[in-house]
């Protein structure tokens, strides 16, 4: 809610879109990574999630099935049955919900080391 300046907490829902439906945009998305580095001591690198040059692509820029089950493995939380039959890198972007963020935070906090989770 602060990072976007959200004054109405019923539009944080778990499903909300941070960019579709929260109107989030990129730089917003890098102050929510700093916000939870503070909060939790954790670094997330939402980036990844989107890095084109770790997904398979083709000439069209859609992403081929075996990146999207790679990435499915990899964030079991993502939702990709969402996805339009060739999803482009773009439509991943609709995959980023509060729900998601939310898990990304809980794994990254628990996956840290044990002297960082005494900060």
């Amino acid at each position: 809610m602060d990072v976007l300046a959200i004054d109405d907490p019923a539009r944080i829902t778990p499903d909300a879109r941070f960019f579709d439906d929260l109107d989030g945009e990129s730089i917003e998305l890098l102050e929510t990574s700093f916000q939870c580095e503070k909060r939790f001591g954790v670094r997330l690198e939402f980036q990844k999630l989107f890095d084109q040059g770790r997904l398979d692509v083709d000439e069209r820029g859609r992403i081929a099935r075996p990146a999207l089950q790679r990435m499915q493995h990899e964030h079991p939380y993502l939702s990709i049955e969402r996805l339009p039959e060739g999803p482009t890198v773009e439509d991943l972007k609709s995959l980023l919900t509060v729900d998601v963020i939310t898990q990304l935070v809980g794994r990254a906090v628990a996956a840290r080391p044990a002297e960082a989770a005494d900060r």
